[in-house]
């Protein structure tokens, strides 16, 4: 290269940034490198061929700088200059000794130049301006210094623009450049076409040059050497020989790149020299989109256009295996549903290459993964546990440091990010190929936790698991891989609130991807009585009838064993702490114990702090302003004045009970009414009796805990619903305060209803499609949730105890009047539903087992439309009743309903108001289907009218006299002729129906036509194409 001329002089007063070396091996690969850098291959490429190399330590330091004297380094192996032969030429005073041999060399060709007074200025940085000049320099440009007209940094940064040289490159002209941006810029230089002069370079008229014409061409050449690194159509010349890439000449052929995929299967490119490969990168330049959340078919179809889908092959790949979870069939403008594996957490990238007219989506998982040891430098590997399914299910993988460098920095228990791949979907033969950091979160405290809305089977307890969280404020929504840890992530029940906190473990993306129990408080229970047989058994569990916190009343097993251990601290049997007894006979108990569980069987301990109030007996107490001594049942000495003391504030939980059953040794409490808190400053009326008492529990400060009382609150207002969903949320206020909501018809209206409650197992009752009685306080808050009852059992629903409250099928069948009943909910099963005057019939029975429903009942209707499932009100049951779908489509025998019918009755038996849920699924419109669909033949104009010919018979010719179609032309983005809702066209035989929209255009010149056919107002059909007139 000595025969470059120099160009530069004091203009170039700090020349280009491009990145000291230490000299290396060729193995591609740092530890501070990953896929995560978009400056990677870069990177890789000029470390094996020797430009650029990292530090003793593994470490590349992309985010690092480069001075001027490690760039004259860096630009004397680029251009292989032999910097040996200036040893000794150096014509600068300030450059050191390891450096002098390259500045010489690179001054000597022109590369560089001082900033005057004999200095080279060697530990300035160099901007991108000079950066790009000096690669450009290298290529063949601004051989003159007539190529820089009078502002050189605007011509250099124009023309490397123009060349692409910027590419992956985020800076400005006169910044500094980082090493990662130097290494792109040297590979962006060595792929780029080679010039030579070939313009007019006038006359020099004294310090003056007239006809100066700056014309630069590429250069070409025959030899296969010149097909190593941009191959294909763009690296052909007219003249039929390939262009010149700097890379290809420098190397002589040794450096190739070729179209490939990676682990993931994505559009890519294989670098290697010399024959050894060095890796493969991701072909960027085709992706079109990337998501990490969940992606639709219509924003597909909106992403690649009708036409490129059609024409263009499609591929599909999740994490390295080809799927059919997206075809064509599935990208379509009115599709809103959520296709493949995308999701929150899946990183799902988009292809096209227009060359080879091929599509490809690739859907990259992220999993928590776990090291099971400390990296094994022997071995030089390391063994991970990788949550990928529920159930804490885990793979166990070992991972080679030679595959995915960075492990060699993991430690036992570590939790991390992973990718995996395989050709098959199957998790035992999926193989780690990337790791990378997780955020963790460390005891933090959640305040609200939610689940989706599309899981709501039967019970919370079933299969809901959590879908988000908020921490200080911010909404986290989880990777649908978010599987660890089941305990907190698994099945919702409602108890993830309670005095706990968590650790959150966060993906790259921003979603939660793991989160388990960092701590806890111990929980409280009241238990109302007990049962001891005598049985061997009896002496080891008794069963109890327990009263939690949060409402819930159930009966539980009792470990009596170790429970009496907590309570006979002495061993005599007999004794008593702070007025417990032992439990040796089946009797009441009426006290607090604190509790743990192992397998469904409680061990008790007596609470150290609590009272029993009976001055409260036919009084009012408010919840938010209370104080109460202990004065029943008190041992002399036990317990002091100040400890005999409880006071009420804002976090105190207040549960109303009833004492409703009678045994021989006393009432009792056998209904919990209502659960309060004193931040409700609810007023509770306590009952009576002799043995109608307050029972407290409190803290170490005398603030109570919770409180049973037995009475009831005052303004407590009962309702019926229609459950439609599970909850949507669950949310703590700074007050303790847990809040659910759920939807459910309500008054005939569907409304989101709020549950309040202090623990978060009130949810548990809350059974969708069915109807419930809540039980409201005087702010409109659900504070308890009573499931209703029928002893006939029937659809499994109602079952609770032995009282019937609901008419069903069983009634019906057997000719039961529709009175008496509090709920009416009969399953119509297909069969005829009628409708005279204010009655609904099934079967055509007339008799009483008709529904009668009250003048002005509302009704609400549940419909699947699409397979998008909405709840719709209506003013009146006759407006319901004519919205629902015919089961049989046959208007001749009636209104064949497939779903049920549900009402709240009054005490005669009158509905006042109408639920439907109704199975039957309305299709409301087809999918485009791109290989056998709607398509457009041909397009023709007469000087006033388009007239396209659509392939689409079936669906143009529907039964039905509501089909019509509208069709609109554009020139460009001018619509110039349209004709909307027009009935069918003229029928051409063997081919489709021909369509005509006016428009007073030149016929000639490029058109698209978009055709939207539609039955009764309802799109069926569509197509869109591009013609030539």
């Amino acid at each position: 290269m000595r025969n470059l001329k120099r160009a530069l002089s004091l203009l170039l007063s700090s020349t280009m940034v491009l990145g000291m070396l230490v000299m290396g091996g060729s193995a591609a690969g740092y530890k501070d490198v990953d896929d995560s850098n978009v400056n990677q291959e870069a990177i890789e490429v000029l470390q094996t061929v020797g430009i650029m190399t990292g530090d003793q330590n593994g470490n590349f330091n992309p985010d690092g700088s480069i001075t001027r004297n490690e760039m004259a380094v860096v630009m004397a192996h680029l251009l292989n200059l032999d910097y040996d032969y200036y040893r000794g030429t150096n014509p600068f005073t300030d450059v050191p000794e390891w450096a002098a041999p390259y500045v010489a060399a690179c001054a000597a060709e022109g590369v560089i130049a001082g900033i005057g007074n004999n200095q080279f200025g060697g530990e300035m940085k160099v901007p991108a301006a000079q950066a790009s000049l000096m690669i450009m320099k290298a290529l063949g440009y601004f051989q003159n210094a007539e190529d820089f007209g009078t502002d050189w940094q605007v011509a250099t940064i124009r023309q490397a623009s123009y060349i692409n040289l910027f590419d992956k490159i985020d800076s400005n002209a006169e910044s500094a450049l980082t090493r990662g941006q130097v290494a792109q810029l040297v590979l962006n230089g060595l792929q780029s076409d080679m010039v030579y002069f070939t313009g007019d370079k006038g006359i020099q008229i004294g310090d003056v040059t007239v006809g100066y014409k700056a014309v630069y061409t590429q250069k070409t050449g025959t030899a296969a050497k010149y097909n190593t690194l941009v191959n294909g159509k763009t690296d052909i010349s007219e003249q039929g020989q390939y262009y010149i890439q700097l890379g290809e000449e420098l190397y002589n052929g040794q450096l190739r790149k070729a179209a490939d995929a990676d682990d993931f299967d994505r559009p890519s490119f294989t670098w290697s020299y010399k024959g050894e490969e060095i890796g493969t990168y991701v072909d960027w330049s085709l992706m079109v989109k990337e998501y990490t959340a969940g992606v639709t078919g219509k924003e597909l179809y909106n992403l690649l256009t009708a036409n490129t889908i059609k024409e263009y092959e499609l591929a599909y790949y999740v994490d390295g295996t080809e799927s059919a979870s997206i075809v064509k069939n599935d990208l379509y403008r009115n599709n809103t549903s959520t296709v493949g594996a995308t999701g929150n957490g899946v990183l799902t990238q988009v292809f096209v290459d227009n060359d080879n007219e091929d599509i490809t989506i690739v859907s990259v998982n992220t999993y928590l993964a776990q090291a099971t040891s400390d990296y094994n430098a022997k071995s030089e590997s390391v063994t991970l546990k990788v949550y990928y399914d529920d159930n804490n299910a885990t793979a166990t993988k070992i991972v080679d440091v030679d595959d995915v460098p960075a492990i060699a920095d993991l430690k036992k228990d570590d939790f991390i990010l992973v990718n995996w791949v395989a050709d098959t979907a199957a998790a035992n033969t999926k193989s780690v190929v990337a790791i990378s950091d997780v955020e963790t979160m460390t005891d933090v405290t959640v305040s609200k936790f939610s689940k989706s809305s599309n899981d709501d089977n039967h019970n919370q307890n079933d299969t809901d698991r959590v879908t988000a969280m908020t921490i200080d404020g911010t909404e986290y929504n989880n990777n649908i891989n978010a599987w660890y840890d089941e305990a907190t992530l698994g099945d919702y029940d409602g108890n993830l609130l309670t005095k706990k906190t968590y650790n959150v473990y966060l993906d790259q993306y921003g979603y939660f991807i793991g989160a388990e129990l960092y701590s806890g408080e111990d929980q409280y229970v009241f238990i109302a009585a007990y049962d001891v047989n005598n049985s061997a058994m009896g002496l080891l569990n008794a069963d109890a009838l327990a009263i939690f916190t949060d409402g819930t009343m159930k009966q539980i097993k009792v470990n009596t064993k170790d429970t009496n251990k907590n309570i006979d601290t002495d061993g005599d049997k007999v004794s008593e702490v702070n007025n417990y007894s032992v439990w040796n006979t089946s009797t009441g108990c009426n006290r607090w114990f604190t509790y743990t569980e192992d397998n469904g069987v409680y061990t008790l301990k007596p609470a150290t702090r609590y009272t029993i109030n009976s001055d409260t007996r036919s009084k009012t107490i408010q919840t938010d302003r209370l104080s109460l001594n202990h004065n029943i049942g008190l041992a002399n000495g036990v317990i002091s004045a100040y400890e005999q003391r409880s006071f009420g504030n804002d976090a105190s939980i207040y549960i109303t009970v009833e004492q409703g059953t009678r045994v021989g040794w006393g009432n009792v409490m056998d209904e919990v009414t209502g659960v309060y808190t004193g931040v409700d400053s609810v007023r509770l009326l306590v009952d009576d009796d002799s043995d109608d008492y307050v029972y407290t529990v409190y803290d170490k400060d005398n603030y109570i805990i919770a409180a049973i009382v037995v009475g009831e609150a005052e303004g407590a207002v009962d309702n019926y619903a229609y459950i439609l969903s599970g909850a949507h949320s669950e949310g703590k206020d700074d007050d303790g305060n847990y809040y659910w909501t759920f939807d459910a018809v309500l008054n005939g209206e569907v409304q989101e209803m709020t549950i309040k409650s202090k623990y978060a197992n009130t949810i548990n009752n809350l059974y969708t499609r069915e109807v419930e009685e809540l039980v409201l306080d005087a702010d409109g808050y659900v504070t308890k949730i009573n499931r209703l009852d029928d002893t006939n059992n029937a659809d499994g629903k109602y079952a609770h105890v032995t009282d019937n409250e609901v008419y069903d099928n069983a009634d019906m069948n057997l000719g039961t009047a529709v009175t008496g009943f509090d709920v009416y909910h009969v399953n119509a099963n297909s069969t005829p539903l009628y409708l005279q005057g204010r009655t609904l019939h099934l079967n055509g029975q007339w008799d009483k087992t008709g529904l009668f429903f009250a003048s002005d009942a509302k009704a609400v209707v549940s419909q699947s439309v699409n397979g998008d499932r909405n709840e719709v009100e209506y003013a009146s049951v006759q407006e319901a009743y004519s919205a629902l779908a015919d089961a049989d489509n046959n208007a001749a025998n009636g209104l064949n309903f497939d779903g049920y019918v549900v009402a709240v009755l009054d005490a005669d038996g009158v509905a006042q108001w109408v639920f439907f849920y109704d199975n039957h699924n309305i299709t409301s419109g087809d999918r485009p289907n791109y290989t056998a669909g709607a398509t457009i033949l041909n397009l023709s104009h007469n000087g006033t009218a388009f007239t396209a010919t659509v392939a689409s018979k079936e669906n143009i010719t529907a039964v039905g006299t509501g089909v019509t179609w509208d069709m609109e032309v554009y020139q460009g983005d001018v619509k110039v002729g349209s004709s909307v809702a027009q009935a069918s066209g003229n029928w051409v035989a063997n081919t489709g129906y021909q369509l005509t929209a006016t428009g007073a255009v030149p016929f000639s010149g490029n058109y698209r036509v978009v055709v939207t056919i539609y039955n009764n107002g309802v799109e069926v059909a569509s197509a869109e194409s591009t013609f030539i007139i």
